[in-house]
C-alpha cells in the first residue's frame, strides 16, 4: 500500500474537510485507487508504480510504500525485519506515534527496532544511510514505511477555482501553469498556433500537457489559430503587432473563461524578459481583460525559470522545435514602451469581429 501525508491542509481549520476531499479525489485520479483517510494521512491500495505519480499530486508532502501490522512491539519488529530485507542497506530507522498510549516514545521505539534489526544481520547507519525505514504507530494499527518520496506540497488542484492559462511551446508557460496548480487552481489551457484550421500540429503541446497531468490534472486545450489576426494586422506598423496580439490573446482567453466559468487568466510573463513584458507594455496590454491576469513568474529571471522547468521535468520538452506564435510575430525593432491609448487607437483599424471569427475556428483538444 501507499501512505500519503499532507502539510498545508492542516492549517485550514473548519474548512479542512473540503481540502481533504479535494486531495483524496486528486490522488484517486493519479493512482486509480481510492484513498482512505486514516489518522490525518491517506492510505491507498496501490503498487510502487504509482508512488511517483502520487508524489506529484499537489497537496502531498510525502508518500511511502508501507506494510501494515498490529501496534505491538514484537510484531512491529518482525514486520520491520521483513521490510528491511527488501531495502538498500545500510539503513536508518525512524519512528513516530500518534497514539501516546504506546509504551515507548518515538526515540525508544526507533532504538528498539534498530537493535532488533542489527541483531538479525541488517546493516545500519545513522550518519550515512542508503535508505530509511519509518514506523508509524496509530491507535489500532502500525505501518512500516519505506521508499519514501518527497511530495510537491501546495494545495489540491481545484480548491482555488478554475483559471484559463495561456500555454505556448516555450519554457515559461508550462512552469507558470504548474505554479498556479500548486496553489489549487485548475488550468484550462489555451494554445495559440500558427497552423491552418484542420492542420494543427499539436504533438509537442500534447506531450507537455500529458507530462503535467499528474500535477495539474488538466487535459483540456483550446487550440486557437492566429492566422485571422495575422492577416488583419498586416497593414499595421510591425513593431506594434506583438503587443496588439497580446491584447488580442487576452480578449480571446476572456471569452473562453466566460464559457468555462474561470475567474482569471494565467500567463508565463516575466517582468522585462522580452519586449512585450516591459512594465509599460504590461500596463498597456492588461486593460484588454476585465478579469484578473495572474503572472506567477513575474519576478523570476530566466535562470530561475529554467531551474524550475528542470525540476518539474518540462525543460527538455520545451526545447523541442516549434513555431511559437509570439516568436512568429516578433519584429526586428519591437516597441518596448507602448501606451494603452495608442494601442487602442491602432486596434480600431482591426476588424471588430476579429475575436468572434477566431473563436469560430477554435477547436478543443482533450489529451488522453
Amino acid at each position: 500500500m501507499i501512505i500519503t501525508h499532507y502539510g498545508e491542509i492542516f492549517t485550514k481549520g473548519q474548512n479542512r474537510c473540503f481540502f481533504q476531499k479535494k486531495l483524496a479525489d486528486n490522488i484517486k485520479k493519479a493512482s486509480l485507487a481510492k484513498p482512505k483517510l486514516v489518522s490525518q494521512r491517506f492510505v491507498l491500495d496501490a503498487g510502487d508504480e504509482y508512488l511517483a505519480p502520487v508524489s506529484r499530486v499537489f497537496g502531498v508532502t510525502s508518500c511511502s510504500l508501507a506494510e501494515e501490522c498490529s501496534p505491538e512491539l514484537e510484531e512491529i519488529k518482525e514486520k520491520s525485519l521483513e521490510v528491511a530485507k527488501k531495502m538498500r542497506q545500510p539503513l536508518k530507522v525512524k519512528a513516530s506515534r500518534s497514539d501516546k498510549r504506546f509504551p515507548l516514545n518515538s526515540t525508544e521505539l526507533a532504538r528498539a527496532v534498530a537493535e532488533f534489526l542489527d541483531n538479525n544481520g541488517v546493516e545500519l547507519s545513522v550518519k550515512q544511510p542508503e535508505s530509511f525505514l519509518e514506523i508509524e504507530v496509530l491507535k489500532d494499527k502500525a505501518f512500516v514505511c519505506y521508499n519514501r518520496l518527497e511530495g510537491v506540497g501546495g494545495l489540491p488542484v481545484g480548491c482555488a477555482g478554475k483559471i484559463v492559462t495561456l500555454l505556448s511551446g516555450g519554457i515559461d508557460s508550462p512552469v507558470a501553469s504548474w505554479l498556479l496548480a500548486k496553489r489549487g487552481a485548475k488550468n484550462v489551457f489555451v494554445h495559440f498556433h500558427p497552423f491552418k484550421p484542420g492542420h494543427e500540429k499539436t504533438g509537442k503541446i500534447e506531450r507537455i500537457v500529458k507530462y503535467l497531468y499528474p500535477s495539474t490534472l488538466s487535459k483540456k486545450v483550446y487550440l486557437v489559430p492566429f492566422d485571422v489576426f495575422t492577416i488583419a494586422s498586416l497593414p499595421l506598423p510591425s513593431r506594434y503587432v506583438l503587443p496588439l496580439f497580446r491584447r488580442f490573446m487576452l480578449r480571446v482567453a476572456e471569452k473562453i473563461a466566460e464559457k468555462e466559468g474561470a475567474k482569471a487568466i494565467g500567463t508565463g510573463e516575466s517582468l522585462s524578459q522580452v519586449a512585450s513584458q516591459t512594465l509599460d507594455n504590461i500596463a498597456a496590454i492588461q486593460p484588454a481583460s476585465s478579469i484578473p491576469v495572474l503572472r506567477p513568474l513575474l519576478a523570476y529571471d530566466k535562470r530561475e525559470i529554467i531551474a524550475l522547468a528542470e525540476k518539474i521535468g518540462t525543460y527538455e520538452l520545451s526545447l523541442e522545435k516549434y513555431n511559437d506564435c509570439c516568436h512568429a510575430l516578433l519584429s526586428k525593432n519591437p516597441a518596448t514602451a507602448c501606451s494603452k491609448d495608442f494601442l487602442e487607437k491602432l486596434e480600431k483599424e482591426l476588424p471588430e469581429d476579429l475575436v468572434e471569427r477566431t473563436l469560430k475556428e477554435t477547436k478543443i483538444m482533450v489529451v488522453d
